[in-house]
């Protein structure tokens, strides 16, 4: 993680004040607003095999804001890429209107493809979702948007994909294994692909002067790294998501510390 102050890449939106944010965090100030966009692994989703269906990690973000005297809204949304978060973000934050932070997360739905139609024609050329070029397109003119509307955005680095859980969960309802995995080539593309486009989010970020929340190393770092992905391989268990949690409070100590 950046050194909020020491690191000369660090772009600030105009009039914003590091001191005032860092007497807050300290409980010596006004809290101050933190405004979190992303998809739903932020939300803090949990896919539920035995019920078949997902629910929500108790309490996303509530230990940040309690030790840091922060308002932070979550507006995270299931199954959100970065077009439709674009959309919601400039709906919701304005010149006029707009938190000190805003917190963006997106990739890991964006760079998903259609895989009922790979699974059809596994020797045709298939795109994502959202394909890479107009994906850094978005993502970069939304953190255009978000500094000149005077907020501090702060790119987060989604927690990795299991491919091989991921695939099981894909192919669960009859899709054909053999078909997309000759199309895949192995299943550990499937890593290589979002991880990819991890690696573009880093590099806007980078380019932009961003800061930085990177939640793939605390998973991929991790012995028990196979209990902290459900069984669809793409969101966090309840353990993944406390590894996601305190990776948001070490950002707050690391900026109260700088």
């Amino acid at each position: 993680m950046e050194k909020i102050r020491s690191n000369k890449y660090i772009k600030t939106p105009k009039n914003f004040d590091f001191s005032k944010i860092k007497d807050s965090l300290a409980g010596k100030g006004k809290s101050f607003a933190a405004f979190v966009f992303g998809d739903s692994v932020l939300r803090g989703v949990i896919c539920d095999e035995k019920a078949g269906g997902y629910r929500m990690h108790r309490g996303r973000f509530a230990d940040a804001m309690a030790r840091f005297h922060l308002d932070v809204q979550n507006n995270s949304r299931f199954g959100f890429t970065v077009d439709r978060g674009s959309e919601l973000i400039r709906e919701t934050v304005t010149k006029e209107n707009h938190p000190e932070f805003v917190f963006l997360e997106y990739g890991s739905n964006d760079c998903n493809f259609d895989w009922e139609k790979v699974a059809e024609e596994p020797d045709s050329e298939h795109e994502p979702v959202m394909p890479a070029e107009r994906f850094t397109k978005l993502y970069s003119e939304l953190v255009d948007y978000v500094f000149d509307c005077g907020s501090m955005p702060v790119v987060v680095l989604p927690p990795p994909i299991d491919s091989e859980k991921f695939l099981s969960w894909v192919c669960r309802k009859g899709l054909s294994r053999e078909n997309i995995l000759h199309w895949l080539g192995s299943a550990d593309m499937i890593h290589r692909w979002q991880e990819y486009y991890s690696g573009l989010c880093e590099n806007i970020a980078r380019e932009k002067g961003c800061l930085i929340i990177d939640l793939r190393t605390p998973f991929l770092t991790r012995h028990d790294y196979d209990k902290l992905l459900c069984a669809d391989g793409m969101h966090p268990t309840e353990k993944g998501h406390e590894l996601i949690d305190g990776a948001f409070c070490r950002f707050w100590e690391s900026m109260s510390n700088s």
